[in-house]
């Protein structure tokens, strides 16, 4: 069995239920039980792109405290694994301004390219 940040991944992937959108074991740092349920997501939006599925959840976690997880999902039939970030509450005016800033640069560098529909 392979442990990485103290977490073994086969308890990590048995925490993960694929049958919930959105839900995933909560980050690999956290060494405190905790279940994943629909009932911790405070707002959510999906948001398909091409060959992936975005879902943008603001979670709160068992002390009370809100995180943004952003989940990226292949579609049905694409190859690719689901990839997780988590930005804690700490951190999120300053992921905002950065996401914006770098989305603005992509924007005015690539608009012909960037589609905004």
């Amino acid at each position: 069995m392979v442990t990485h940040c103290g977490v073994e991944q086969k308890a990590a992937r048995m925490a993960h239920n694929h049958e919930v959108v959105g839900s995933s074991p909560t980050p690999a740092t956290h060494h405190h039980q905790f279940i994943i349920t629909m009932e911790n997501v405070l707002f959510s939006k999906k948001q398909f792109a091409g060959t992936r599925c975005y879902h943008f959840d603001a979670r709160e976690d068992v002390k009370g405290d809100p995180y943004l997880q952003i989940v990226e999902v292949p579609t049905a039939g694409s190859k690719g694994k689901r990839q997780r970030i988590f930005v804690h509450a700490q951190d999120l005016k300053k992921f905002k301004e950065s996401i914006i800033e770098v989305i603005d640069q992509c924007i005015e560098r690539f608009g012909e390219n960037v589609n905004e529909s």
